[in-house]
């Protein structure tokens, strides 16, 4: 192989220069003349974009689009790579230290607001950071008198390192970013991560406008009954807020089989369950009954597409922290107490909990949920709502819409609008708690029915309009 530096022909495999040293095969770098022999695309002198496996896409925002082959790199070139993301991500100045003997402060961030935070990169992708780890970033920010740190690192934090880090009392702050923190950090620069065997990238759903949510509620308002004028020609829709919600959608499988001396008494098989948990504090999500059938996918989260009106939540959890919370949910929706005959006849109950080990999580992926605070209004009444869109459904929560105005109990079936107030009520033939105008059928609630004396012992709804019409005496219903 000739080298590029003196033209020597070398013989020899050893990757170098048997006459001055250079490095042979290398990708010199344009910015600082330092050859590279990774194929990560970065160089490790400097952060300067190589021709390896990044790749320019588009010109999209001030910074180029990037792919970059996380499973290339070597320790130096990661400490480069979160170099770039935490520069291009927005948070400020950062000054790369690197080095065997960095003392845990492998970069410096100086945030706009003139913060100090010391970050430790470790690419580990098959090994777990303990608690020694943590510890060494405790004593490097305290050297360099500040209180934040964060540990990143493509493998796992052991839960002592979980613990050190959440249970610091000297004021100081320590953040772990597992790599799907990472890779939503490294999306906001433009840059994508990828490794072999997980996608993990952040996706969301389109964005839903005024005349698009009032269209997704026609078929919830179709189950109605509404006279003179239907719930769909008089329902307006305020939308007050629109933010996105961080979730992880988890799929797993559980399968466990409950054996006593009296034999098979209970089984739990089940395949790609889909669960949703909260980004930012790991609760799983229970969804209301109520929801608007939607027919939707998801697209690849861009910020620089977003509306800067619309509020975003944050994902907080690390893999192991989320893992465990994940595991601990699924054993406690699955766990059951069972009644079984002995070989004697005698009845026994036993408590049939599922063990972690048999909860398989198969897929992990971070969405933005759209949620949207909207205002229904029909006539004189207005209901709070939240809708939260998921996969094939947006989730109607927070609402009074659908509740019973005169028994306050959740209307499961077909429901009666007043005409007159916009209140919801039972229907007649449900519960005896709203009404039919006699002369001009228009719905109503209680509030707004009244009545006349019939045949002496029977009395006639009417609404108020047709009331006012009637030459006997106005009486309220109630």
């Amino acid at each position: 192989m000739i080298c590029n530096s003196c033209n020597h022909t070398n013989r020899s495999s050893s990757g170098f220069c048997s006459k001055c040293g250079n490095v042979l095969g290398g990708n010199t770098c344009k910015k600082c003349n330092h050859t590279n022999r990774s194929s990560s695309g970065f160089c490790s002198k400097c952060g300067n974009v190589l021709g390896g496996n990044v790749k320019n896409i588009s010109m999209t925002t001030a910074h180029q689009q990037e792919t970059v082959v996380l499973d290339s790199l070597d320790g130096f070139e990661f400490e480069v790579l979160c170099e770039r993301i935490f520069q291009r991500a927005g948070w400020g100045r950062v000054q790369r230290i690197g080095g065997i003997a960095d003392g845990g402060r492998d970069l410096i961030i100086h945030t706009p607001n003139n913060e100090k935070i010391i970050v430790e990169c470790k690419h580990q992708p098959r090994s777990s950071i303990g608690r020694p780890i943590v510890q060494k970033l405790h004593s490097a920010i305290i050297s360099e008198h500040t209180n934040k740190g964060i540990i990143v690192t493509t493998g796992k934090f052991s839960k002592d390192a979980i613990a050190y880090a959440n249970n610091l009392s000297d004021g100081t702050n320590i953040e772990l970013f597992g790599l799907m923190k990472l890779t939503e950090l490294a999306q906001k620069g433009k840059i994508e991560i990828s490794t072999s065997g997980e996608d993990l990238r952040v996706f969301t759903f389109p964005v839903l406008g005024k005349n698009d949510l009032e269209n997704k509620f026609q078929s919830v308002l179709k189950n109605s009954e509404s006279f003179p004028k239907s719930t769909t020609e008089l329902l307006e829709v305020n939308v007050l807020r629109i933010s996105l919600r961080s979730t992880y959608e988890a799929i797993v499988d559980i399968h466990q089989d409950f054996v006593t001396s009296a034999g098979l008494i209970h089984q739990i098989h089940r395949n790609s369950l889909s669960y949703f948990y909260d980004g930012e504090n790991g609760y799983l999500l229970q969804f209301e009954s109520q929801y608007l059938p939607t027919y939707n996918s998801t697209i690849l989260f861009d910020e620089s597409k977003t509306d800067d009106s619309i509020i975003r939540s944050e994902f907080r959890l690390n893999k192991t922290t989320l893992t465990d919370k994940i595991k601990e949910s699924i054993v406690q929706e699955y766990t059951i107490n069972v009644q079984y005959w002995g070989r004697n006849n005698r009845s026994y109950n036993k408590l049939c909990q599922p063990n972690q080990r048999n909860v398989t999580i198969n897929d992990l992926n971070q969405i933005l949920l759209p949620e949207y605070t909207l205002r229904l209004k029909f006539l004189k009444k207005n209901y709070s709502c939240i809708l939260l869109e998921s996969k094939s459904r947006i989730n109607i929560s927070n609402t009074e819409f659908f509740k019973c105005s005169s028994c306050r109990e959740t209307i499961t079936g077909k429901f009666l609008l007043c005409n007159s107030c916009g209140n919801v009520c039972h229907t007649p033939k449900q519960k005896n708690h709203s009404h039919i105008c006699e002369n001009c059928q228009k719905t109503l609630c209680p509030d707004c029915a009244y009545y006349t004396r019939k045949y002496l012992f029977f009395k006639k709804i009417l609404c108020e309009p047709c009331m006012d019409q009637s030459s006997k005496k106005k009486q309220k219903l109630i």
